[in-house]
């Protein structure tokens, strides 16, 4: 049913596109906050409507997916990320064109896919997954194309599903009509609207899930007698799925027990039922031999390999068995590591840790669940304001074999180093020197622009200008690439404060507040921060269940 409601709501929310250049002004769209207790969310909605207001506005799939919705991607030598849904960045090793930039050149610095790559034009960027050597992202095409499934990079085994052995340095599209795409080592799986699973690429250990071993396939091959199923993963040489009633299915590689069946066997070709023990699960990722679901009261079952600890510590096991009391939201299992995160916007890790991949601030491997170390993470202003709370918030991870990634509620992109979770520089720097001058009914804002600029060139300034700790009747304005604008419309006598966003396709940095009072009596003119229209509400409202009803029963991504 969430599928449904899922391409519904992205329907109605097509008149939130960004308009053509020519096209007339349209007013600020509403940014709101929850009440009584604010929930991460309230700072994506914020955050989609500084974006409109500057013209950048994100597709739908910012408000459908949210944040752990798959928007990082950390491979074995690459990284890709999706910024605020509209643009793809990658950086890494490249000798395929995994970055998929068209060129073969690696990059320590973020490439934009979406700018060069078959990705451009597309309505929003949902997911994106990243194999050994090839990285593959579901978008949003249109109301009526629907879900498109693209992949490049290397292809030796087929893993790009395009009928070839050949490595394409940009996006191609592979599939059509699909919901969810995963990538182990070197095949690659998506799930249909259909809720049939299909894979193609290498199939050594029968991780296509065929029933038959040995041939790689370079076009899709569907599972069969697989079918109502709601999750999928990938690992480096097996799959998992999760049907309707929360039962695991896994086949492929089966050493170290990781298909879950209590079996032993070293490899099945055709799904397995796994162990029960847990279920019914609403959530599976695996890592390179281990397997994690969350299972009954959102606690953490794993089985597989468990050399590092990365199944919990007590030696590898052929049956899900549960890891620690700790209740989580999302599990995250990738190498030889394995993290869940909380609600709270906490994070937990376990297992290998030679790289620092945990997140611990040291090296050294973990039986049980570590709380990564965020005092690198940086909390934005607007966060703050509308969360009340500086604590960072990890709203998602990746974990690969030699490192791992996150995103915080603001969807800045952080990525180990050293052992920490450390800001990568997609956004531009923070504006700083705001000041503000009053005007009568208005307020003349100025300030400096950011020291670096980030991944890419900074496309707008907004500057906000609200009442008390809320964004609700805000007012605005956008200036580029002048450093000052006035914000009309206020009310005179009254103290606002004020907040200048600067916007870029690499994200959005803040200033730190400051405060103003108009001179005399507001008019009341201006750009108020208005509602979206009763379609994109319709819309907004539908995405919001189709995602409760999507978490309370799966995940959207898996990590390998």
């Amino acid at each position: 049913m969430w599928i449904f409601i899922r391409l519904a709501a992205a329907a109605a929310l097509l008149p939130l596109f960004p308009q053509p250049a020519s096209a007339a002004p349209v007013p600020d769209p509403t940014i709101t906050r929850a009440t009584p207790a604010p929930e991460p969310a309230v700072v994506r909605a914020a955050q989609a409507a500084i974006l409109e207001r500057a013209g950048l506005a994100p597709g739908p799939s910012a408000q459908e997916s949210g944040v752990g919705a798959g928007v990082v991607a950390a491979g074995p030598r690459h990284t890709c990320a999706i910024v605020q849904f509209a643009d793809l960045w990658c950086w890494g090793a490249n000798p395929d064109g995994r970055l998929g930039d068209g060129t073969t050149r690696s990059s320590a610095a973020p490439v934009r896919v979406s700018a060069k790559g078959g990705l451009a034009g597309t309505a929003g960027i949902l997911n994106v997954q990243a194999g050994r050597a090839h990285t593959c992202a579901l978008t949003l095409e249109s109301a009526e194309a629907g879900l498109v499934a693209y992949c490049w990079g290397a292809n030796d085994e087929g893993q790009l599903g395009d009928g070839s052995f050949d490595p394409r340095p940009r996006p191609a599209q592979v599939a059509a009509g699909v919901v969810q795409i995963v990538t182990g080592a070197d095949h690659t799986c998506v799930l249909t609207v259909e809720l049939t699973v299909s894979c193609w690429g290498r199939n050594n250990a029968g991780q296509l899930g065929a029933g038959t071993l040995g041939t790689s396939e370079a076009n899709p091959q569907e599972v069969p007698g697989l079918t109502g199923v709601i999750d999928l993963a990938a690992g480096d040489d097996n799959t998992c799925a999760l049907d309707q009633t929360g039962k695991a299915w896994c086949w492929g590689a089966g050493s170290h027990g990781r298909l879950g069946d209590g079996g032993g066997v070293s490899a099945d070709p055709s799904p397995v039922p796994v162990a029960v023990a847990g279920g019914p699960y609403g959530e599976i990722s695996l890592g390179r031999r281990h397997a994690c679901a969350l299972g009954t009261g959102s606690a953490v079952y794993c089985w597989g390999a468990d050399d590092h600890g990365q199944a919990g510590g007590r030696g590898d096991r052929d049956v899900p068995t549960r890891n620690g009391q700790r209740t989580y939201t999302g599990v995250r299992a990738g190498g030889d590591s394995t993290c869940g995160v909380t609600s709270a916007g906490e994070a937990f890790c376990w297992g290998a840790n030679g790289d620092g991949q945990l997140g611990t601030g040291d090296l050294a491997d973990r039986a049980r669940p570590a709380a990564i170390d965020r005092s690198r993470m940086r909390t934005s202003s607007l966060a703050r304001l509308l969360l009340g709370s500086g604590s960072p918030r990890v709203a998602d991870l990746s974990v690969g074999a030699h490192g791992s990634c996150g995103v915080d509620v603001s969807m800045s992109v952080y990525c180990t180093r050293s052992g920490l979770l450390t800001a990568v520089p997609l956004a531009p720097g923070s504006v700083t020197g705001v000041r503000v001058a009053a005007q009568p009914g208005a307020l003349r804002v100025s300030w400096t622009a950011p020291e670096e600029t980030g991944a890419d060139r900074i496309g707008a300034y907004v500057a906000l200008a609200f009442v008390g700790a809320g964004l609700d009747d805000s007012r605005s304005c956008t200036a580029n690439p002048a450093l000052t604008c006035t914000i009309p419309g206020l009310a005179g006598g009254e103290q606002y404060t004020v907040l200048v966003a600067a916007v870029s396709r690499g994200g959005i940095s803040y200033s730190a507040v400051a405060h103003g009072v108009p001179a005399g009596a507001g008019s009341g003119g201006g750009l108020p921060v208005t509602g979206p229209g009763p379609a994109a509400a319709l819309g907004l409202v539908l995405l919001t269940l189709g995602w409760s009803l999507r978490r309370a029963s799966r995940s959207v991504g898996c990590r390998h």
